[in-house]
């Protein structure tokens, strides 16, 4: 399956875990592991993340309310390059299908992204470090998980 028939397949059926994914054909490679969300490869160029289970499905949810403010709002243009596209978001189930950034960050790079960290930061997201980011294909900081959000700045019924 091409990326974009990924895409189609996830907006079309669903899938909620591994087992939807294989039933579509897929198969989710698990490539990460939070406290809330397993991180799974499903081409060279997707990932998905499940929650573990529904409570965890709070920072997925959050996560999409973030990344389509930010993609839609027209304030946060000056970001867009610091995040992940969103190709697919089930705010219920805690899916998030987004492209896959093959290259880790060191836990010493801390230093390059702190000033990334501190512009998030400064937008109301927090709990951020070298762990959340991983480097696209021109060697870019994008920070792959926004780890938790000011609902007082992200909820729906604010849009900044």
């Amino acid at each position: 399956m091409t990326d974009l028939e990924i895409i189609e397949a996830f907006k079309k059926h669903h899938p909620k875990s591994e087992g939807d994914m294989q039933a579509l054909g897929l198969n989710p490679v698990e490539c990460g592991r939070g406290c809330a969300r397993r991180v799974y490869k499903l081409s060279e160029g997707l990932a998905v993340k499940v929650p573990h289970n529904d409570h965890a499905a709070h920072q997925s949810r959050t996560e999409i309310a973030v990344l389509e403010k930010i993609h839609s709002n027209p304030l946060h243009e000056g970001i867009r390059h610091l995040i992940p596209p969103l190709y697919y978001g089930d705010k219920e189930a805690g899916v998030v299908l987004t492209k896959f950034y093959v290259g880790e960050v060191a836990f010493d790079e801390d230093k390059f992204i702190r000033p990334i960290i501190d512009r998030l930061t400064n937008l109301g997201l927090w709990d951020l470090f070298a762990m959340n980011f991983r480097k696209d294909e021109h060697g870019n900081y994008i920070a792959v998980d926004l780890g938790h959000a000011s609902p007082d700045y992200w909820s729906d019924e604010v849009v900044p």
